[in-house]
């Protein structure tokens, strides 16, 4: 059984969100009209972070409540922990955005949308994590959380089943996925954001990750390097067999090119960094397992940060070779840097504050151990064994 902490996926969530950032920062970069941008082969694959993330998912919440399956009572519990973690650093990182668009544009940005939500309802869609039609003009990335939350909410639904049953149920979402796809066809997210999620074919990517988990639970961790290898070749291939040399974004513009691209992908590195921590303790490097604790802040902050820092200098900044590589480490800064501030002012502390609140709630031994020990000190009580019963179980309730 693998350990509950593996540090060669926290390391992973910190590659997946540095691909993301590159990704932006190249595209900002070829807007300068720069021959050459330094970042520009990101826009191969730099999208692939989002894939990971996905496949990263399915394997951390199967491993994490594995124990959990087939308990309906720790539901609740799974739920809230999961809001704990995603809501409040969104809203924040959402309040920043718009003190950042005031503070580079001197308006907030408008989208056209006569036959869209208000923006009460936008607001409220995107406070929530609900599909929406409209992107998130605070907080762009955000865009995935929303299947995030899809995710979570389909693994609540499978912590209620059996243990045995968990696999079935798996499959046979992954089949209801593609007969759905095929029947329907491409689905515009921005038209019909709610089928578009019913339907996505990230949903595999999830499913990937479930699988590697069971896998590994299972005893299977042999050729973890091999595993890793594959699978960054695996994702090389597919770019150079799809991608069109003018579009470098041909294979992310086709979902299922992409998921076919970058699932595979995602999940036999994913399986191969497990497999060698494991087998051997082999780890990533600390100074990257430290930027995944910080992903989710990075992954945020770093589009409305790094945006308005190209707002703000956009007219006057000379992009030559040393002030461009100057522009470059100003936005790494904000971006990375802020996210990781970000984490240790904000998102770290609050969960924290769960955990701490966690902790200092006694278990249900411990409350029955006390209920025990106060029944069997009292001079006038009668030592039954239904006492001590009873006093156990109004403990449960």
């Amino acid at each position: 059984m693998p350990p509950p902490t593996l540090h060669n996926l926290q390391a992973l969530r910190g590659v997946a969100c540095l691909l993301v950032f590159f990704l932006h920062l190249g595209v900002w970069e070829k807007s300068f009209g720069i021959a050459r941008p330094l970042l520009g082969s990101f826009a191969w694959f730099g999208y692939a972070g989002v894939d990971l993330f996905f496949v990263l998912s399915g394997f951390l919440i199967t491993h994490t409540q594995y124990h959990h399956l087939g308990r309906p009572a720790a539901v609740p519990g799974y739920l809230f922990r999961r809001a704990w973690r995603i809501y409040p650093t969104l809203w924040v990182v959402m309040l920043l955005g718009v003190c950042l668009q005031l503070l580079a544009n001197g308006q907030l940005p408008y989208y056209p949308a006569p036959d869209g939500p208000g923006p009460r309802t936008r607001w409220l869609l995107w406070l929530a994590l609900l599909p929406n039609p409209i992107p998130n003009l605070y907080t762009p990335p955000a865009w995935s959380l929303s299947y995030e939350l899809m995710f979570y909410l389909a693994f609540a639904l499978l912590i209620l089943l059996p243990r045995r049953l968990a696999p079935w149920a798996l499959g046979a979402w992954a089949a209801w996925i593609g007969v759905a796809a095929w029947a329907v066809g491409p689905v515009n997210a921005n038209t019909h954001p709610w089928l578009a999620h019913a339907i996505t074919p990230y949903v595999w990517e999830f499913l990937l990750g479930c699988g590697v988990a069971w896998a590994v639970r299972a005893g299977f961790t042999g050729y973890g390097r091999l595993a890793v290898v594959a699978g960054v070749g695996w994702g090389a291939a597919w770019v150079l067999a799809c991608a069109d040399p003018k579009s470098p974004t041909a294979v992310a513009a086709n979902l299922f090119w992409r998921v076919s691209a970058f699932g595979p992908a995602s999940a036999l590195v994913v399986y191969g960094l497990v497999a060698m921590e494991v087998r051997s303790g082999r780890r990533l490097p600390r100074w990257l397992r430290r930027l995944g604790d910080a992903s989710y802040s990075v992954y945020l902050l770093h589009a409305p940060a790094c945006a308005a820092v190209y707002s703000l200098t956009l007219a006057w900044w000379k992009h030559t070779f040393f002030p461009h590589l100057a522009w470059l480490a100003v936005q790494m800064l904000v971006g990375i840097g802020g996210g990781v501030l970000l984490h240790r002012l904000v998102e770290g502390p609050l969960l924290n504050l769960f955990k701490k609140r966690r902790a200092e709630r006694p278990t249900g031994d411990e409350v029955i151990e006390a209920r025990f020990q106060s029944i069997t000190h009292t001079p006038d009580a009668v030592h039954t064994p239904d006492r001590v019963q009873a006093a156990g179980a109004e403990t449960t309730r």
